[in-house]
């Protein structure tokens, strides 16, 4: 536990990693509280803004909160009417989270841009809806719930995981390779913990601070989203929560938004395990701090490239003149590639992956996604046991 306990204030007391911290948290928070200053909501011809306008739409959809009926729809069209005001690159400018609902799902009515819109006019009974049809195919209720700004936290949290990835890279990168450029491994070999505890140690103390760091950007930012938002929206259908769109053919679309949001957290954490695996590999295997930041930079980003590969690939082959059999094997083994490719943690942290993978086969929408699971743990696992083997192993040279 003492050499533990070191070597984890070895990778976080560096001014550059605690500046890296408090930087990220505050241009997350930062993110957050320019998505709160843009909500507007409009109740009995009152505009209100910010802060104010989340809490106003929460308090009038707490009087309809529960299962959507065809008299809550009627109910609330009586009471706040449809928006009637589309203004250029704003879009809807009268409107509140209820009556705003009722035209975008259950209504005659439609909004798909400031200049791509048509003013509803009357209500639908839900059977007659998408949204209703969808749901009663799927054997889901639809709730009504305040869900609006849980849309916004992939986004935001994305942006937060490409910061953390860096903070990781920086601090993981020199666990091995720093014992290297200074010519002590030898030394601290022979010490009475020895080459297996020193390694282990080290081992631990950069995946317990990556595990940290994932675990303090998650909880900061669903805590500032659960405070001002609430935490009942996160039984509203994730279609409705997180796209605003609901299909009886798309399974991802009706489940709990709270059940979408855990799988997308569990994601970002092993890509951060998967990151920090394949970062201690290439530390154990530099011999200074720079050559190890910089091959691991390379290594976390170029999936990217092995991506366009990949789609140029794909637009090529419908075009092509081989036969039916060979085209069928190609799709499967470039549907395998891609799965890897978006195993990879550059895309793992991907604010769109799940929807992504769940497109990749129309059969099972879940197979990808245990495709890309499978390979990012076995590749974090083999690069952890390879750095190991060769830190303790490898004479200083």
């Amino acid at each position: 536990m003492r050499l533990y306990q070191a070597e984890l204030y070895k990778l976080c007391h560096k001014k550059s990693f605690i500046a890296g911290v408090l930087c990220t948290f505050a241009v997350i928070l930062v993110l957050f509280v320019m998505n709160v200053w843009q909500k507007t909501s409009t109740v009995n011809g009152i505009t209100y803004h910010g802060y104010a306008a989340i809490q106003t739409d929460k308090q009038i959809t707490a009087t309809f909160r529960g299962s959507l009926t065809d008299a809550k729809i009627q109910a609330i069209t009586k009471q706040y009417g449809f928006p009637q005001k589309v203004e250029k690159y704003y879009g809807l400018t009268d409107a509140n989270f209820l009556n705003r609902f009722v035209m975008e799902y259950t209504s005659d009515g439609y909004i798909r841009g400031w200049d791509d819109y048509s003013i509803a006019t009357k209500s639908l009974p839900l059977a007659e809806t998408a949204l209703g049809q969808a749901a009663a195919s799927a054997n889901s209720e639809i709730l009504l719930e305040y869900y609006d700004g849980w849309n916004e936290f992939p986004e935001i949290y994305m942006i937060g995981m490409v910061m953390v990835s860096i903070l990781v890279l920086c601090t993981v990168s020199t666990t091995f390779c720093a014992e290297n450029q200074a010519h002590t491994k030898s030394l601290i070999f022979t010490t009475k913990e020895g080459p297996s505890k020193d390694t282990l140690a080290k081992t631990a103390a950069s995946f317990s601070l990556s595990v940290l760091l994932w675990l303090a950007l998650s909880l900061f930012l669903l805590l500032l989203h659960g405070a001002v938002y609430g935490w009942n929206g996160l039984n509203c259908l994730t279609g409705l929560v997180m796209d605003g769109y609901v299909s009886p053919y798309w399974q991802l679309t009706l489940l709990p938004c709270k059940l979408y949001l855990a799988a997308m957290l569990s994601l970002n954490l092993l890509a951060i395990l998967e990151l920090c695996g394949i970062t201690l590999y290439i530390s154990a295997r530099s011999r200074s701090a720079f050559q190890s930041v910089s091959t691991a930079a390379v290594c976390w980003a170029i999936p990217i490239c092995f991506f366009f590969m990949l789609r140029s690939i794909y637009d090529t082959l419908p075009s092509s003149a081989l036969a039916y059999s060979v085209l069928l094997v190609l799709s499967i083994v470039l549907s395998l590639i891609h799965c890897m490719v978006y195993a990879t943690p550059v895309y793992l942290i991907n604010q769109n992956i799940i929807w992504e993978l769940s497109v990749m086969d129309n059969r099972s929408e879940i197979l990808p996604v245990y495709i890309a699971v499978l390979f990012a743990c076995s590749l974090c696992i083999l690069c952890t046991l390879g750095a190991y083997r060769r830190y303790r192993r490898t004479p200083e040279k």
